[in-house]
């Protein structure tokens, strides 16, 4: 449904009130940690990182990017989690190691016209739709989204979100 509303124009549907993000991820990396053993999952939280957002839109947020470290992280790996609030925005970060993402290619990967699923080798054949939907969910919230590959640092997602959108 959130494919069909992006590709529609009608946007995604948000329902804006209060939200703690730190809350969201703590809970997030439990229910993961308590179900994907293999992976270690850590957590960090510094400053206020409450704002006005879609509760449930900023958890989908947060569940897809674990989801994607999961997925194209280092099998067994270890998955960081941080939320970091500052006067008037709150930074959401998920890293993993892995193969890295090339520079050629880290902005299209938010693009559904741009997924690379069907490659061989791949073991998930869906139509890889959460970073594009992450993007979508980032954007309806007056955010911004980011990403940074390298083999030595890893991967990490990096969602700017203000604490009180400008639209709502």
């Amino acid at each position: 449904m959130d494919f069909t509303e992006s590709r529609l124009g009608t946007g995604l549907k948000i329902s804006f009130g209060n939200a703690d993000l730190a809350a969201i991820s703590r809970q997030l990396v439990e229910e993961f940690r308590s179900v994907h053993h293999a992976h270690r999952f850590k957590h960090y939280v510094s400053g206020d990182c409450t704002g006005t957002w879609d509760r449930l839109r900023v958890a989908q947020i947060c569940q897809n990017l674990i989801s994607n470290a999961m997925q194209h992280g280092v099998a067994g790996g270890e998955i960081v989690v941080t939320c970091e609030g500052g006067d008037g925005n709150v930074i959401l970060t998920v890293k993993n190691d892995g193969t890295p993402i090339p520079v050629a290619h880290q902005q299209e990967i938010f693009e559904i016209s741009n997924r690379k699923h069907h490659m061989q080798g791949n073991p998930n054949r869906n139509l890889g739709l959460g970073l594009y939907i992450v993007k979508e969910l980032v954007t309806a919230h007056n955010g911004r989204i980011h990403v940074e590959s390298t083999e030595s640092a890893g991967t990490l997602f990096s969602v700017m979100l203000p604490k009180v959108p400008a639209k709502h």
